[in-house]
């Protein structure tokens, strides 16, 4: 589902509340790559992503944004968000969900 700019930041500022470790995919031309990161920092315009041995940023000014905040029943992750941003990248990140 399409969300605002608003309700991304929202979903995001969750999982940096509850350091959340999310699976995260960067879908580039000619380069993907797949990780664990929790939200170090955010803006309204980016965000950083601590990996471990890393610190990544995500600059998401003029990107577009879906997701979800509620997976369906049968997806292994609660929720979900994409950004899409303007030069064609996307950022996927996938919250875990927590079974008993």
């Amino acid at each position: 589902m399409h969300l605002s700019r608003e309700e991304a930041v929202s979903i995001l500022e969750t999982w940096k509340r509850d350091a959340t470790s999310l699976r995260v995919f960067f879908s580039r031309s000619g380069a993907n790559r797949e990780f664990y990161a929790s939200i170090r920092t955010i803006t309204r315009s980016a965000i950083e992503l601590d990996a471990g041995s890393e610190i990544l940023h995500v600059d998401l000014e003029g990107a577009e944004f879906n997701g979800d905040k509620n997976a369906a029943a049968s997806s292994d992750y609660r929720a979900y968000l994409v950004c899409e941003l303007p030069n064609g990248d996307r950022c996927y990140f996938y919250a875990p969900l927590v079974r008993n």
